[in-house]
């Protein structure tokens, strides 16, 4: 890439710099985090209800109770982006076989965790969406229950970030070739596999900020790599292969923080584990699949314009997000 395109593409980073200074409303990668709402038993039919949810679903968001329950005084706090509501909810009836509903979710196409913790029982985990709006309570969920719902979450997360989707578009275009692509792929699939776990059990822990910022900073760096190749040759693909693998490890810090958000259950550590994972890898390869026909495309046409816009575009949002969370980082300090 000649310097006068490197200057421009610093030029470009600027202007959006700026821009993300002046405008505070910008989007973020993951604007709708998933709804959470807790329940835990505090004595007989007495519970504890957190509800934890960005303000737009807060405002259109609504839980229809059974009519065996009456809900408490409500206090409401703010959480960074999100909004925390508690309540008490007083029931004549235990709420095992009782049934909760959840309006707005339809409108929404938002899914929503229930955490549901009983006295002298195991906790019990319930994902809704558009597709199921209700929730009869179980005595217990099975273990088919507790890895079809963290696979969709996994595969909810992957979609609903786009620094993630960033990066592994940055991966193709940066490499041609299926085999390269692939290589590049589970090298970046090795990486933060080994970090979600380790951070998922608190073996690593490292703050949420910090990991962000480097997330959006591996971004910009697959984009001056994509705008400064000039072959395919074999250093660049190792290259691409360490680069793939070191981010991996930082984007596994990125997804574990869902998992933070969730929570693990205590009977079903390692196969909630997995299927977060595996929902992260379904997702991932659905993002591979939608791309591949774009990827053939310019493989045939052996265009570099494209590329070329894709990568400041790519660079263009890292810097935009680089900006915005340095800034949320400094505020919180």
């Amino acid at each position: 890439m000649r310097r006068p395109a490197l200057r421009c593409f610093a030029v470009l980073l600027g202007v959006l710099g700026g821009l993300a200074v002046v405008l505070p409303n910008t989007a973020r990668a993951h604007p709708l985090s998933p709804p959470v709402l807790t329940v835990r038993e505090r004595g007989a039919q007495h519970y504890q209800v957190s509800f934890r949810r960005s303000p737009l679903a807060a405002a259109r968001l609504e839980l229809d109770w059974p009519a065996s329950c009456q809900v408490g005084k409500s206090a409401e706090s703010r959480e960074t982006d999100q909004l925390l509501a508690a309540f008490e909810l007083v029931c004549a009836q235990p709420l095992q076989g009782q049934t909760l509903r959840v309006f707005g979710l339809v409108e929404l196409e938002l899914s929503l965790l229930v955490y549901l913790e009983l006295a002298h029982t195991e906790p019990v985990r319930a994902l809704l969406s558009a597709e199921r709006t209700s929730l009869t309570f179980p005595r217990r969920e099975s273990s088919w229950v507790v890895l079809r719902d963290y696979v969709a979450l996994g595969v909810e997360h992957l979609l609903t970030g786009a620094d993630h989707i960033l990066f592994v578009l940055g991966l193709l275009l940066l490499l041609p070739g299926l085999r390269a692509r692939l290589l590049a792929l589970s090298a970046f699939t090795l990486g933060h596999s080994v970090t979600l776990c380790l951070s998922a059990l608190s073996i690593v822990r490292l703050p949420q900020a910090p990991v962000e910022i480097g997330i959006a900073v591996s971004l910009l760096v697959v984009a001056l790599e994509v705008l400064e190749q000039q072959s395919a040759g074999g250093q660049a693909a190792r290259r691409a292969w360490l680069m793939a693998s070191g981010f991996g490890l930082l984007h596994g810090l990125g997804f574990a923080s869902a998992l933070r958000e969730t929570g693990l259950p205590a009977h079903a550590v390692p196969l909630s584990l997995f299927g977060f994972n595996l929902g992260v890898e379904l997702g991932q390869l659905l993002v591979v699949l939608v791309l591949a026909p774009l990827l053939f495309a310019l493989g045939k046409l052996r265009s570099t314009r494209v590329r070329v816009v894709a990568a400041y575009a790519i660079g263009g949002l890292a810097a935009q997000w680089c900006i915005e969370r340095t800034l949320v980082l400094f505020e919180r300090v």
